[in-house]
């Protein structure tokens, strides 16, 4: 048996090891390592390719979840705008060195907000392929509606291949 103490530190070692990335980083960016993070969760999962299950799940989404998520988005492309100002007045800082207060200003909280944004848009695209895969796969016959349990990693491949037009 594990001491508490010893379950503790590995619980917080974790935790800290999640806020920097999910898993290896293998992107130039956190931003893409954490996208590529839920695409390997899912594939893990559910044995599906991310990239090719989610136009198709997207067309089914009831309304509620398309907010959510088109929400996470509108938060993650407002913080790319300002990140975008950041870099104005990090060029005006050249002749204005006042600029450059509002450079620094502007890039800290661009990142804070992408990220936050971000994750939550990860998150909610996870949660969409757990809440709402079964059902795309019964839409394209794959499983009766009458089956029982969550979505089979045979059947992930099994929509993987179709929405790839694989033979």
């Amino acid at each position: 048996m594990i001491p508490s103490s010893t379950l503790a530190r590995i619980q917080a070692l974790t935790e800290a090891r999640d806020r920097i990335a999910l898993r290896e980083p293998a992107r130039p960016t956190w931003y893409g390592d954490r996208m590529q993070a839920t695409a390997h969760r899912v594939e893990a999962a559910y044995g599906v390719d991310l990239a090719a299950l989610w136009p198709r799940l997207w067309l089914i989404l009831p309304e509620p979840a398309v907010r959510q998520i088109q929400s996470a988005h509108d938060s993650f492309s407002a913080a790319a705008r300002l990140a975008a100002w950041a870099v104005g007045y990090a060029l005006l800082a050249c002749w204005w060195w006042p600029a450059a207060l509002a450079a620094v200003g502007c890039a800290a909280v661009a990142r804070s907000r992408a990220r936050t944004a971000l994750d939550a848009l990860a998150g909610l695209i996870e949660a969409a392929v757990d809440v709402h895969g079964r059902e795309l796969a019964t839409r394209v016959g794959l499983i009766s509606p009458e089956a029982p349990g969550l979505l089979a990693h045979d059947t992930g491949d099994g929509m993987s291949a179709v929405f790839r037009k694989a033979e």
